[in-house]
């Protein structure tokens, strides 16, 4: 009845990628008494780092409003803002606004104990076309062969794998 919007400033790191991962939500109470908003409308308006809105269709639940978050919403790394609002026949109210932080969990450089790795995709696309090639042969061999007097050309057998 007092109209207070709680608004929580707090250390909330998620990760970039996360779906669903999350739930926020809120209790409502009306004189220290559950309010049921079972038939009301929940919507969530995630702001992201780049000033993107997401909206978000939430849940009501007897006197809870939640909304789950979408991976969309991690999409950018940075501070976010979601707010919560409650839409029934005779209010709409915001009943939360939540603070966090977005974080990259990873990135395409991956160091190992002797080198890095500049970009990890096109590693494993590298590595699959080596397994492609060790399946299509299984052995070769190079060497000179002499054409005429001081001639001579490059000669590449391939053994193919079964024969």
């Amino acid at each position: 009845t007092s109209g207070t919007v709680f608004r929580s400033f707090m250390n909330l790191n998620v990760g970039e990628g996360d779906h669903l991962a999350n739930r926020y939500g809120v209790n409502l109470f009306r004189d220290g008494v559950p309010n049921n908003i079972d038939g009301y409308t929940v919507t969530g308006y995630f702001v992201r780092a780049d000033g993107t809105t997401i909206v978000i269709n939430g849940t009501a639940s007897g006197n809870r409003a939640y909304v789950n978050i979408p991976a969309m919403c991690y999409a950018v790394e940075g501070s976010f803002t979601l707010t919560i609002k409650v839409n029934g026949s005779s209010a709409r109210s915001t009943v939360r606004i939540i603070d966090g932080t977005v974080i990259n969990t990873t990135t395409d450089s991956v160091a190992d104990s002797s080198s890095v790795i500049p970009n990890l995709a096109a590693l494993e696309a590298m590595a699959e076309r080596a397994e492609a090639a060790a399946e299509d042969i299984s052995a070769f061999s190079v060497y000179a062969e002499q054409i005429a007097g001081d001639d001579y050309r490059i000669v590449v057998e391939v053994e193919e794998a079964g024969t």
